[in-house]
């Protein structure tokens, strides 16, 4: 049983995890958020971009979770579906694309879900936007931004989170496997840049011809 002390450092700690995830990942999120806002996804070119980036993002991600995370797998399983629609709604390929930062076999779980699951609290914005699209494809291309399974996940984390009571040095961990995930993020965004060769402004996108 621990003693008075260590009980009273657990308490101390216990919702300090989401405040140090908040604080010490905000350079790398607003810099994520930069690197999306680039792209207008009231266009089918600028939604495509943020597709198919979230989805080899997401397959990183889904990569570096252990099988032990079953919940949080299907999770991301079902984030990764749902963008195959959208994809499909708008008539689009996706394409091939492989992240140059391959997933650690001993990153932090919490921290790749709270990013995930962080990002679908931006949803609803995002959401809004592509509704006011005036491409009717793109405004029904929104099963990934409403997917339920981000909801689910975000509960999750936020349980998980104002219940911790791990130790400081694995409260490192997970804020580095955060960090990591942003920039999973990022740099999956550039990856598709390349593939649409965005830099000449031509997207090359592939439209499926009925």
């Amino acid at each position: 049983m621990p003693d008075v002390a260590e009980t009273e450092d657990l308490d101390s700690r216990k919702g300090n995890l989401r405040r140090r995830l908040r604080q010490d990942t905000r350079p790398m999120h607003d810099w994520v958020e930069g690197v999306y806002d680039r792209h207008d996804i009231r266009t089918r070119e600028g939604l495509a971009v943020l597709l198919q980036a979230h989805a080899l993002a997401l397959s990183v991600c889904l990569q570096a979770l252990p099988a032990s995370r079953q919940r949080a797998r299907q999770g991301f399983q079902d984030l990764l579906g749902a963008i195959e629609a959208d994809l499909a709604t708008l008539g689009i390929d996706r394409i091939p694309a492989q992240s140059s930062r391959a997933p650690s076999a001993d990153i932090h779980p919490l921290g790749l879900i709270y990013v995930v699951a962080g990002s679908r609290l931006g949803a609803n914005v995002l959401l809004a936007r592509v509704q006011g699209s005036t491409a009717p494809d793109v405004r029904q291309a929104t099963q990934y931004l409403a997917c339920e399974a981000g909801k689910v996940l975000w509960r999750d984390v936020r349980t998980a989170l104002e219940d911790w009571r791990g130790s400081a040095d694995e409260e490192t961990d997970i804020i580095m496997a955060a960090q990591k995930a942003f920039t999973w993020f990022g740099d999956a965004c550039a990856e598709i840049e390349r593939k649409y060769e965005l830099h000449d402004r031509q997207y090359g996108l592939a439209r499926h011809e009925d």
